[in-house]
């Protein structure tokens, strides 16, 4: 569909090694020590101020509005050092185990905005060449690159962030986190001034914007400045330095900026962008927390061959598969899923995977996964039997089942649901147990577990992931095992119930096996253990990792820059 851009990839090299050359590299942040500058009132008010400096009056000024969005190329280098932070452990030491980071993410790709990044509208059409990051956590390598399969995205403005939707499918939570840099590039025209400036005058931005640049949740508070420093026919210079007090996941990050960018007054664009970041940011229940200094380089330059339009978006618009959607493939292969980014992985074993459910700084449930030994077509539990495992499994935690049916899916599978609500240590609980048998005799059990005050908050979403479930391993796809070799595996293997006695309290787990990303931003993401006294009793808990393994998942080359 899109024109191959490798012929040129040598020659953007060059050209970004040349845009850089003889810059300042702005590696050092502000002191830790040094006081905040108070925030403008045109950023808390929501508006952009220019200041005049010293000797200003009377200089030449210069409008520096950006011109319509046009097709550029883009590569962006993100590099960062520090250490991941897990969440303490009950009953551990007090000091919570750090893990050191390494993250070197490297992207290139054509990008065309769409959209208003003033008005909040910011989006853009996307087309990657490359997307790889070699990410380094406890000293072990875990690299992370596009799929050749996934490259064509549309990236729209949500509610909580940017939303990426790409037209081959869904992708994995790591591929995610490896597209999105600590700054938006399609965003990158927020830097300029909305009045004329002089060369020394300075201008701030609004909390809403800077969080929309910087791929935050929010802004609290910043002093970030941006100051024209010189220009000729060909481009203008400027830099900006600041702190910035923000959200990510109802958890606050502190960064320090400091860098220095330039803007193309030919094309009236940014041309590139050198950016210092410091980030400090505790752990979360869905991300750790982060210690870093990273260094973000991006160069940017028309297209030589445009080839994003209105064609493509509508496309992906249309396209059912480019949904908001993530998958998710365990090592061993048994089953895939598609899943909504609330869900994040937070142990793995080969017969069991946990996920749970979190909004902001709230865990709302928890899903215990564990794939079965396959049975003849045809054959499996009935409705009742599986009802009174349940019952012999939570045995004085049940009060009451509420729901039990069976259905079956569109895709053939058979399922089983069954609904109880309980009680554990004075607490309620509710639990949504399913059995689910493929066609191809493939099996599956789901426990989601949740607090009984937290039905409404999570809105039937056992419906949603059940939905997006495959249970045929993605070698045996193609072809369906005979009910012959299943009945012979299924006897030959011991007895299995399709129901695991729950555990009465949470399994204490610090560090969740989640996703390992790839975007370079060091703060970016493994699921951690919430406080225990916020936590619903989970069925098939996990066991507990030792103390001093390195967190399962992280977000990739984003490993922390916001």
């Amino acid at each position: 569909m899109l024109r191959d851009l490798r012929p040129h990839r040598r020659q953007f090299a060059l050209w970004l090694a040349g845009a850089f050359a003889g810059s300042a590299w702005p590696c050092r942040s502000s002191r830790a020590d040094e006081p905040t500058k108070p925030v403008s009132a045109a950023g808390a008010a929501g508006t952009d101020e220019v200041t005049s400096g010293a000797g200003t009056a009377g200089a030449e000024r210069l409008d520096l509005t950006a011109a319509a969005a046009v097709e550029m190329q883009v590569h962006a280098i993100l590099e960062a050092t520090g250490e991941l932070v897990s969440r303490d452990v009950p009953g551990k030491p007090a000091k919570a185990p750090t893990f050191p980071l390494k993250v070197l993410g490297d992207l290139v790709y054509a990008e065309r905005g769409l959209g208003s990044p003033r008005a909040g509208t910011a989006g853009a059409l996307r087309w990657y060449q490359q997307a790889r990051g070699d990410i380094e956590v406890a000293r072990k390598p875990r690299p992370v690159a596009l799929r050749e399969e996934r490259r064509h995205f549309l990236i729209q403005a949500g509610e909580r962030g940017a939303v990426y939707r790409c037209l081959e499918g869904p992708l994995t939570r790591e591929e995610r986190d490896l597209l999105e840099l600590p700054a938006a590039t399609h965003c990158l025209s927020l830097l300029l001034p909305t009045s004329p400036v002089a060369v020394g005058e300075t201008w701030t931005l609004e909390d809403a914007r800077l969080a929309q640049l910087l791929n935050l949740d929010a802004v609290t508070a910043q002093s970030l400045v941006c100051q024209l420093d010189s220009f000729d026919d060909a481009a203008a210079q400027m830099s900006l330095k600041g702190k910035v007090l923000g959200a990510i996941q109802g958890v606050v990050t502190e960064l320090s900026l400091q860098g220095k960018y330039q803007f193309d007054r030919s094309i009236r664009q940014v041309a590139w962008l050198a950016l210092g970041i410091q980030e400090s940011r505790e752990a979360g229940l869905a991300e750790p927390g982060v210690r870093v200094s990273a260094r973000l380089r991006v160069g940017m330059r028309p297209s030589l061959q445009p080839s994003l339009g209105e064609t493509l978006q509508a496309e992906i618009e249309q396209q059912a598969s480019a949904s908001e959607l993530l998958e998710y493939r365990p090592a061993s292969g048994r089953f895939s899923l598609a899943h909504s980014s609330p869900w994040y992985l937070f142990d793995e074993r080969p017969d069991l995977t946990v996920l749970r459910y979190i909004e902001g700084d709230r865990m709302v449930a928890q899903c215990n996964l564990r794939p079965m030994m396959p049975v003849p077509t045809g054959s499996g539990l009935t409705l009742d039997q599986f009802r009174d495992e349940i019952r012999v499994a939570l045995g004085s935690s049940a009060q009451q089942v509420v729901d039990s049916r069976e259905a079956m899916q569109p895709d053939g599978t058979r399922q089983l649901r069954v609904s109880v609500v309980g009680q554990v240590a004075d607490t309620p609980i509710h639990w949504i147990y399913y059995h689910l048998v493929a066609p191809t005799g493939h099996r599956m059990t789901c426990a989601f577990t949740l607090a009984g005050d937290q039905m409404d908050r999570f809105n039937a979403e056992d419906a949603n992931l059940v939905g997006g479930l495959n249970l045929v391993p993605a070698q045996e796809s193609a072809t369906a095992a005979s009910p012959e070799a299943m009945a012979s595996e299924s006897d030959s293997a011991p007895a299995e119930s399709s129901v695991a006695e729950p555990s009465v309290t949470e399994p204490s787990v610090t560090e969740p096996a989640a996703s390992a990303p790839a975007s370079a931003k060091p703060e970016e993401t493994v699921p951690v253990q919430q406080p225990a006294a916020e936590q619903p009793a989970a069925s098939d808990a996990a066991g507990e990792p030792q103390a001093n393994s390195p967190p399962l998942a992280l977000r990739g080359p984003k490993a922390t820059v916001r």
